[in-house]
């Protein structure tokens, strides 16, 4: 992707880029939930807008389209899938190329593909569909998924063999396989687990905070209702245990993640599927024949939904004034430090220098307005601009914000100068004896 955009990374386009996919996105989800509401369609197109996955999403400038194109073609693969439905092999031959681009773009997003194919299987039974007709869809999405991944599988290695390298560990992608079998009797719990967490608890987004976490209680409570009303409504009494079935497989698909990479640290940017529950509402809330009791559980459904889309706006904007906050105070505090350093009469551009610690635990420093960051959806609005953990950070900073090139060596490389006593003897920041001329090298203890 960043070829072809000539390996620049523009915000402005690349958040415009986005918004035009995410719209492509959310036109599909309506026609393949088959909203008709005009009310369900504008606060579907809005929520999605402003949920705090897409939001976070959209903070990653360099990949962002990317992310939200993956989003785009795990939908493209279910639309395809549902508006062929009487063609068997070409459109399953289609959805599986579609779903290996969605995961050579980004794995989590088959959760998409996964949660869309479910609801359709669901529709399908309150609706009364015939049931070699359900028998048969399910084959085919069932055949679409699992080739998909083989597409996925094979032009990831020929890739990998082609230039030669590994997969990344990162995220726990190169434990993909054997290991993922083995783990399954951890992983199902643990992917009910995070279901409950996303919508109910603290550990990824602060719903105890907003409260979003009461406003999921009635979505949730309305749409089980309106699920046990059709079907007394439409009499598919038979169908119940496969309804029960795909309610308690709606989870793992939405945390599909969790299953396929035993290792990964789930946060919202793999957690996109999530925020499908709503047009899975709307859609239910569709099928209620009853004009009257429709009403009713509309005004309801929307009502809550209107609250949590204005929840998600709030902590949207507050998450940003809180990064915002912090990379202010991480620039103005490093350009402090630079301004000592070059003062030093020992230092000149090609000096080596050496950054004890991290900046963001200096407690000179870190002085952050806990109130807002409790009401962040955390994540990346409360990263540092400098990631220590990868290896160019500082010279990456240093030259982005003060236009200078410095000669950083890693703290793991220097165990000799940790060993001096000269070290030994030094303050940490804000301290004089902070900064130091060590075995020409300069040494900033930070923590």
């Amino acid at each position: 992707m960043q070829v072809i955009k000539g390996n620049i990374v523009s915000p402005f386009l690349s958040v415009l880029i986005s918004s035009v996919l995410l719209g492509i996105v959310v036109v599909l989800l309506l026609d393949i939930f088959k909203i008709k509401n005009t009310v369900f369609k504008y606060i579907t197109a809005i929520i999605i807008a402003v949920a705090p996955n897409i939001s976070a999403t959209l903070m990653f400038y360099y990949c962002s389209d990317a992310y939200i194109m993956a989003f785009l073609f795990a939908t493209i693969a279910v639309f395809i899938i549902d508006k062929m439905k009487n063609r068997n092999v070409l459109p399953v031959i289609i959805g599986s190329i579609f779903i290996a681009l969605s995961l050579g773009m980004y794995q989590t997003y088959i959760s998409i593909a996964l949660v869309l194919f479910m609801t359709l299987f669901l529709i399908s039974l309150i609706k009364k569909e015939d049931m070699k007709t359900i028998i048969k869809n399910v084959f085919k999405y069932f055949f679409t998924v699992v080739i998909g991944f083989g597409i996925y599988y094979i032009l990831l290695q020929l890739a990998l063999k082609v230039r030669g390298i590994e997969l990344s560990g990162y995220s726990g992608a190169n434990e993909i396989g054997l290991n993922t079998l083995l783990e399954m009797p951890r992983l199902l719990p643990q992917a009910y687990e995070r279901f409950i967490e996303y919508y109910f608890k603290n550990n990824i987004l602060p719903n105890t905070t907003w409260h979003t976490n009461i406003m999921y209680v009635f979505l949730f409570g309305i749409t089980l209702g309106a699920i046990i009303y059709l079907i007394a409504e439409k009499k598919v009494y038979k169908r119940i245990p496969l309804i029960i079935i795909s309610l308690v497989l709606f989870p793992l698909c939405f945390g599909t993640i969790e299953l396929i990479v035993p290792n990964a640290n789930i946060h919202i940017l793999m957690a996109c599927s999530y925020i499908l529950v709503f047009p899975i509402f709307f859609s239910i809330i569709e099928l209620v024949d009853n004009e009257e009791m429709k009403t009713i559980i509309r005004n309801a459904i929307i009502i809550f939904t209107i609250v949590v889309t204005w929840i998600y706006i709030w902590q949207d904007n507050a998450s940003y004034v809180y990064m915002n906050k912090r990379n202010e105070q991480m620039k103005t505090s490093m350009n402090r430090i630079l301004t000592r350093i070059e003062s030093m009469e020992e230092y000149n551009k090609d000096v080596p220098i050496l950054f004890v610690g991290r900046v963001e635990l200096n407690e000179y420093f870190s002085k952050y307005d806990r109130e807002l960051k409790s009401k962040t959806w955390g994540f990346i609005s409360c990263w540092p601009m400098i990631w220590v953990d990868y290896d160019v950070s500082y010279e990456r900073f240093f030259n982005e914000y003060a236009g200078v090139e410095l000669n950083v060596v890693r703290e793991a490389n220097s165990k000799d100068i940790l060993e001096t006593e000269e070290y030994k003897e030094m303050e940490v920041y804000p301290s004089n004896k902070s900064i130091k001329f060590i075995n020409n090298t300069v040494v900033v203890k930070l923590k």
